[in-house]
């Protein structure tokens, strides 16, 4: 792997979320912060917009752009006024010590980008494989030999062939993809390694499948889980929570947003390679990652938010 432009876009990934706090509104749906070497930062509130359209506006956008080139035209303005606002002291430690808690957040939060040229979706295509589950596999292997032990894994899954439909989590973290890492990890043979990474590998890509036709898990029971919130709220005589919900292997395997790899295929760069929009949240976890790559033909980038 290497660290192309390392610096470049850890700087930018950095600024997207934990930039400055005076130019962060956390009450609004979006907000478009544009740097003075011209590129746009946007961070927004995941839950009522999926990252994948912001992308897609985003490239589109900038392709739109290299159409044509503005030309600036003289236009009249009023003097602007300052407006002077009455604060209270009240008002001022209320944003000192605000400001105090975003440096102290902005401190502990570290952001990678690495560009991997080992291969790309050429080489993917030539031995049939699809590129995305490989990485996956590639993730997993690397947070065990990193860390000694599996991690529950998210995927995004895109629902969007339905209507209103927006994500579904595939847990990649499968019977067959232990049994490959443990394969690696043992230096068996390259025939069982083979036959263990291709069970890998047909395992996760049977649950993408099933997750994108809307047989997930984690939706229909994140669905249940606040219907019976609600219902709690008003009944006088109050509704055990189902067993599910307070076992403890429920949130070890992930539930109530506790994955340790939070990860996401966010597309594949343009024509020549170049990288477009991308975007990451953070990990779930302050113990975990979040790892979030587009996919090149030769190359694949990788966005990742380590460990605290």
């Amino acid at each position: 792997m290497t660290t192309e432009n390392r610096d470049k876009w850890a700087k930018i990934l950095h600024a997207a979320l934990m930039g400055e706090s005076h130019y962060q509104w956390a009450d609004k749906s979006l907000n478009i912060v544009v740097c003075k070497d011209g590129r746009a930062i946007t961070q927004g509130e995941h839950s009522n917009v999926d990252a994948i359209v912001i992308m897609h506006i985003g490239d589109d956008v900038a392709i739109r752009s290299r159409k044509f080139v503005w030309q600036p035209k003289d236009a009249t303005f009023e003097m602007p006024k300052q407006l002077e606002f009455e604060q209270s002291y009240e008002h001022l430690n209320a944003f000192r010590a605000a400001n105090e808690n975003f440096l102290a957040l902005r401190s502990s939060f570290r952001v990678k980008s690495v560009v991997f040229s080992g291969y790309g979706n050429n080489l993917m295509r030539k031995v049939n494989l699809y590129t995305d589950t490989v990485m996956q596999i590639a993730l997993q292997l690397a947070f065990l030999k990193t860390h000694g032990s599996f991690a529950p894994i998210y995927e995004t899954a895109s629902t969007r062939k339905f209507f209103h439909g927006r994500t579904e989590t595939v847990r990649g973290c499968t019977h067959e993809m232990v049994a490959f890492g443990r394969a690696v990890m043992e230096h068996k043979s390259i025939a069982d390694q083979k036959r263990l990474f291709i069970a890998a590998y047909e395992a996760h890509n049977q649950l993408m499948d099933e997750a994108m036709n809307g047989k997930g898990i984690d939706r229909h029971l994140y669905g249940l889980q606040k219907a019976m919130e609600w219902l709690r709220k008003d009944c006088k005589t109050p509704i055990p929570q189902p067993a599910i919900f307070t076992d403890e292997a429920y949130k070890i395997a992930g539930g109530h947003g506790n994955f340790l790899l939070s990860t996401s295929f966010i597309g594949y760069m343009g024509e020549n390679d170049e990288i477009g929009s991308y975007g990451y949240v953070t990990a779930m976890r302050p113990d975990g990652y979040g790892a979030f790559y587009r996919i090149g033909k030769d190359r694949c980038h990788l966005f990742s938010l380590p460990s605290i």
